[in-house]
């Protein structure tokens, strides 16, 4: 496993989140729940989230089921003397919170804070952004890292192969980027 399998596999199972399950979650959480709560229940089953709770619930059940049983197939199997119910390993007793009814009071202060406009910028100004980096400029760098490379002891082939890449790559953009003129503009006076 590396960086790039983790980031992969993260980008797939973000694809596989819905628009309903982003609401859900953010319904759930009770920090947007005044403000994005359904008006009437009848809303909410047309916009989809019942059922989108519905078939969230039937999933959960589901994998909850399937590693129980996959959690007594291991103990018959005697790779593990006593398992752990699921539930409680989900939900260890000592870590239920417990809603106290200032908790609602406290999310909207939190919420509150963090929702100010962009008048109210604590980071000051804003930082303004660098200019942007023109192709002979970056065919240049890309001279510097070649002539330092070369001029190593150590073996640089494959920051030398990589970058003569990236001076094709560079150089085709540079020809994209290219707007054919005429002989005309050349004689007409502007």
């Amino acid at each position: 496993m590396n960086i790039l399998q983790a980031l992969r596999w993260a980008t797939e199972a973000w694809q596989g989140v819905t628009e309903i399950t982003i609401a859900n979650c953010w319904l759930k959480s009770r920090v947007l729940a005044g403000q994005m709560n359904p008006p009437t229940k009848w809303q909410g089953q047309e916009i989809g989230w019942s059922a989108a709770v519905e078939e969230d619930a039937r999933i959960y059940d589901h994998t909850v089921n399937m590693a129980g049983n996959a959690i007594k197939e291991l103990e018959r199997c005697r790779f593990i003397k006593e398992g752990q119910p699921v539930a409680i390993f989900l939900n260890p007793e000592d870590e239920i919170i417990a809603d106290d009814p200032n908790d609602d009071l406290v999310v909207e202060q939190i919420a509150q804070q963090y929702a100010r406009g962009p008048e109210d910028d604590p980071d000051g100004p804003e930082v303004p952004l660098p200019e942007p980096i023109s192709i002979p400029q970056a065919l240049g760098a890309v001279e510097t890292l070649r002539g330092f490379a070369e001029r190593q002891k150590e073996d640089y082939r494959d920051l030398l192969r990589q970058l003569a890449s990236m001076e094709r790559e560079m150089k085709a953009l540079q020809v994209a980027n290219r707007t054919q003129i005429t002989l005309d503009s050349f004689f007409i006076d502007k």
